[in-house]
């Protein structure tokens, strides 16, 4: 696959998403399928080593869906997530 690109994640966001699927986020089909397909492809990178245009899980990221206004927010796993407080889930589905 020389055209491929293929999802780089530092060790600490490997081992995260690891023991998510181990728990295995209930029923989620999609997300455990999305998961298992993120950590066979993943290339491991260091947290230096990434773009400053690379998110890992704690960065803050700007978001804007449709026409809205972006909106400031920190990625966070799905157990951390708190409404109204600025964050978004790793497991909401990227359209």
């Amino acid at each position: 696959m020389p055209d491929a690109i293929f999802p780089k994640v530092t060790p600490r966001d490997f081992s995260i998403l690891e023991n998510l699927l181990e728990a295995r986020l209930g029923s989620d089909e999609l997300l455990v399928a999305a998961l298992r397909r993120k950590l066979r492809e993943a290339q491991l990178v260091f947290a230096e080593d990434l773009p400053a245009d690379v998110a890992t899980i704690d960065s803050r990221i700007l978001l804007r869906v449709d026409e809205r206004l972006p909106e400031e927010r920190t990625l966070v796993t799905a157990a951390h997530y708190i409404p109204g407080v600025g964050h978004q889930s790793i497991a909401t589905p990227a359209a």
